[in-house]
């Protein structure tokens, strides 16, 4: 599936900074039964003008109408309605205290003709309500979206859905191959603790999520852990990020230097190195207008590149997770395994994890 949006942002230069989630939601809006079910119970039955494809275009913020620019904004922006919505929203329901004077921002927001972009986008009166949903972000990446318990998680997640890709099987009755087959499973559907699959390994890893029973840390990978950091960071890391199929090497190679006897599968061996955050976005195509200046970009008032480079620098870790009971195992082999791929791991990869 990754390979083949990623085939298709360099086909398509209207999906080349798309994230995936948005390129599935455009082409789902240009589906037939979409369009049909749009047809029958909106346009119908109500006296409204919508154009779908247009609609679509917004979601991926392809903007076919300059002059119309800063409606497509509201729906993929710098701050548009998904991103205030879901700031707000993962903050109240992880307890982080987050800032944003909602009623501020729309104070402050108008539409404006911007010469440099030759189009009639959005503008802000003031770089408060801009900086404030600029920090909100960089508090939940670093706090909540790269916390180790969540990354721990997703990969019980992306362990799941593997095992049922491979084997052929099916989870919940959808096997899992397909985009669409993501699609028809719910949040109760994944944590629901009366699995009827007579498969053990899904029965194992729905009651561990549903118990919380987590996969641990068997190896911290970060600028204290690796003495060469700043090599490993501009190239090793990079490569292996971007590459899955590496990735799942290098798992393989794991799992083939763990001693005989009890071991963990392949799908309970992850490493798991985050994305940077990106910023690029706000930082770029957020115009402040204050008192009848010219409008500048917001990265020009407000140094992201330099927080980047220090998350990067300080807060970023990458991990090797594995269930509690291999920890040990685990840590020896991925170590042996990653001081060949020429990261100088130090006795802090170990003790990071409380081995």
């Amino acid at each position: 599936m990754r390979d083949d949006i990623s085939e298709l942002q360099k086909k398509d230069p209207r999906f080349t900074k798309c994230a995936p989630h948005e390129i599935l939601s455009h082409f789902i809006i240009k589906s037939e039964p979409f369009e049909k079910f749009f047809k029958d119970n909106v346009l119908n039955p109500y006296p409204v003008k919508i154009n779908l494809n247009k609609v679509a275009n917004m979601i991926i913020g392809y903007i076919d109408d300059r002059s119309r620019a800063f409606i497509t904004h509201i729906i993929n922006g710098s701050f548009d309605a998904d991103k205030l919505d879901y700031i707000s929203r993962d903050g109240y329901f992880t307890g982080l205290r987050l800032v944003i004077d909602i009623d501020r921002l729309f104070y402050a927001v108008s539409p404006r003709w911007l010469e440099d972009e030759k189009m009639y986008g959005i503008t802000v009166g003031s770089p408060n309500p801009a900086q404030q949903i600029l920090f909100s972000k960089m508090l939940l990446f670093s706090t909540i979206y790269n916390h180790q318990k969540v990354r721990a998680c997703d990969c019980m997640l992306r362990g799941l859905a593997e095992y049922v890709n491979e084997q052929g099987t099916t989870f919940r009755g959808s096997p899992l191959v397909d985009p669409v087959d993501f699609l028809v499973l719910t949040d109760n559907d994944i944590f629901n603790a009366t699995d009827t699959s007579n498969e053990p390994f899904i029965k194992k890893m729905v009651a561990n999520l549903c118990q919380r029973n987590l996969f641990k840390r068997a190896l911290v990978i970060c600028k204290d852990t690796v003495d060469n950091w700043d090599e490993s960071r501009q190239y090793e890391l990079p490569s292996l990020i971007e590459s899955p199929a590496d990735l799942k090497k290098l798992r393989l190679d794991i799992l083939n230097r763990l001693p005989g006897g009890q071991r963990p599968s392949i799908h309970e061996i992850w490493i798991d190195l985050p994305q940077l955050p990106e910023f690029h976005e706000e930082a770029t195509q957020t115009h402040i207008c204050v008192a009848g200046a010219e409008p500048v970009v917001l990265q020009e008032l407000f140094p992201v590149a330099g927080w980047l480079e220090a998350y990067a620098d300080r807060q970023w870790r990458g991990h090797v997770f594995c269930p509690e009971q291999f920890q040990d195992m685990v840590n020896k082999a991925a170590s042996a395994v990653l001081k060949e791929y020429r990261l100088k791991l130090n006795p802090k990869s170990r003790i990071y994890c409380h081995l």
